[in-house]
C-alpha cells in the first residue's frame, strides 16, 4: 500500500526554537495538516521553507514500513481511521434525504513521556476514498508508516 495525497500550504512559520525551527500549516482536503520540521527532513525531501511555498501544493506519501526496519523520525502511527455516515435531509420542493460516507484517517508521530514535542513531528489528518479505506482496515492496528513529501511550488507570472 502506497498512499499519496495532495496538501495545499496555508502558512509556513519559522522559529528561532532549536527543536522545531519550522512549521508548515497545510490543508488536504477538509482537514487541517501540521508538520513540525528540521533542517534535515527539509534538505532530505528537496523543500524550500519560503514565502514561494505559500499558496502552493505538496504531496505527502504515506507507506507502511516492515516491523523489522529501524525506527525512524519519520514515523507515524494511526491514531484514528473513520468511517462517518452523514443524512442530509432536503425538505423543498419534496422531502428527501441523502446519505453521504466520509472516510477519514488521522496519524500522528509517536511520542514518549516526555513533556517536548519532537522533531519532525507530525499531525495529519486526511480524506480517503472507500478503497483507501479498505486498505487500511486490512492493515493492523500497530503499523508504522513513513511520511515523505516533495513541494509542487508554483510558477510566478
Amino acid at each position: 500500500m502506497r498512499l499519496e495525497k495532495d496538501l495545499y500550504v496555508t502558512e509556513v512559520r519559522i522559529s528561532k526554537t532549536v527543536n522545531a525551527p519550522y512549521l508548515i500549516e497545510a490543508i488536504g482536503g477538509r482537514y487541517e495538516c501540521s508538520l513540525t520540521l528540521n533542517d534535515a527532513t527539509l534538505e532530505a525531501w528537496g523543500i524550500d521553507p519560503s514565502s514561494e511555498l505559500l499558496g502552493s501544493g505538496m504531496v505527502i506519501t504515506l507507506e507502511p514500513r516492515p516491523p523489522s526496519q529501524v525506527a525512524e523520525e519519520t514515523d507515524l502511527l494511526i491514531e484514528s481511521l473513520e468511517k462517518t455516515t452523514r443524512r442530509k435531509f432536503k425538505r423543498m420542493p419534496n422531502p428527501q434525504f441523502t446519505d453521504e460516507l466520509e472516510y477519514v484517517v488521522k496519524l500522528q508521530t509517536p511520542r514518549d513521556n516526555s513533556p517536548s514535542i519532537p522533531c519532525p513531528y507530525f499531525e495529519i489528518t486526511l480524506d480517503l476514498d472507500e478503497g483507501e479505506y479498505l486498505e487500511f482496515m486490512e492493515l493492523p492496528a500497530d503499523t508504522i508508516f513513513r511520511i515523505s513529501a516533495s513541494g509542487k511550488q508554483t510558477q510566478k507570472r
